[in-house]
């Protein structure tokens, strides 16, 4: 970036009627990128209390908690992940489908694939586990 600015110091003038327009502009887009992080946060908080929640036997709680963070932060990937984990013991087919989901959002993560293939192979879809990794291997070639 350093390369780009001028060798000389050159002032920037904005003329005073566009200046409310930029400050607005300005605090509108720290805002939103505000509001973009304190959900993830949130759905992050959400996820560590699930798993507390989860290790005290508290399923039910923790399903919950893991679907509020899913609805607050829908593209990170860790809320579904956990309760593709937690579903796996209760409904084993809907713990596929959050896993395929889980994949989807994070296809650079190798576990994911390996889970979704064993949680496939253990519903006995062994064209469905091995489709897994060959999904995978299109992100990471190395996958086994």
């Amino acid at each position: 970036l350093g390369t780009t600015l001028p060798e000389q110091a050159v002032l920037v003038s904005v003329p005073s009627r566009r200046k409310p327009l930029a400050i607005l502009a300005v605090l509108g887009t720290a805002a939103a990128l505000g509001w973009a992080m304190g959900s993830v946060w949130q759905a992050d908080r959400l996820t560590a209390q699930a798993q507390e929640a989860f290790a005290d036997g508290d399923v039910p709680g923790a399903r919950e908690r893991l679907e509020a963070a899913r609805r607050l932060a829908p593209l990170w990937p860790n809320p579904t992940l956990l309760l593709a984990q937690l579903e796996r013991g209760q409904s084993p087919r809907r713990g596929v489908e959050l896993q395929e989901d889980a994949a989807a959002l994070n296809p650079y993560r190798p576990a994911s694939w390996r889970d979704l293939a064993h949680m496939r192979a253990a519903l006995g879809d062994k064209n469905g586990a091995e489709h897994a990794i060959t999904d995978g291997r299109k992100y990471i070639p190395w996958l086994k």
